[in-house]
């Protein structure tokens, strides 16, 4: 449960976000190019700021976690959930949802495993990463709760 300081952070950034993209769609339907401009500015603003949150939401379930919750670290596009000599466990974000991938130590050119977690909201984010957390053995078995397997 998100202490209640997080939670109004939380639900404060996702109306900002869908505040954001209302008028980002509306700017475009009405063909004005320099509204369009200032809203993608502003709704890239609102995903910039949706993104901290999300840090502080990930970075406080870390923090009452086991140990292998206090493996998370935050990378240039998600977490890195779990690391062993053996694997590597990420979640990464996508256009429309968040991704669970399986790989080799020091291996990004090639993913062995890919699994989809729809949508970029909280839920999904958190369905992924406890997964991730609990996911043993992750070249021969599928991961908990996911929405498709993408490759």
């Amino acid at each position: 449960m998100l202490a209640p300081s997080l939670r109004h952070s939380v639900d404060t950034a996702d109306a900002a976000v869908a505040s954001a993209h209302d008028a980002y769609r509306e700017a475009h339907a009405a063909g004005d190019a320099s509204a369009a401009a200032a809203a993608e500015d502003t709704l890239r603003a609102a995903f910039t700021a949706r993104a901290k949150v999300n840090d502080r939401v990930v970075a406080a379930a870390a923090a009452g976690a086991d140990a292998d919750g206090r493996q998370l670290e935050r990378i240039d596009n998600g977490w890195r959930v779990k690391s062993t000599d053996e694997y590597v466990i990420e979640v990464w974000k996508t256009l429309f949802n968040w991704r669970l991938v399986v790989m080799e130590p020091n291996q990004q050119a090639t993913v062995e495993h890919g699994f989809c977690y729809f949508g970029l909201g909280l839920e999904s984010l958190t369905r992924a990463v406890a997964a991730g957390l609990e996911w043993e053995d992750p070249f021969n078995t599928k991961p908990n709760g996911f929405d498709k397997q993408a490759f």
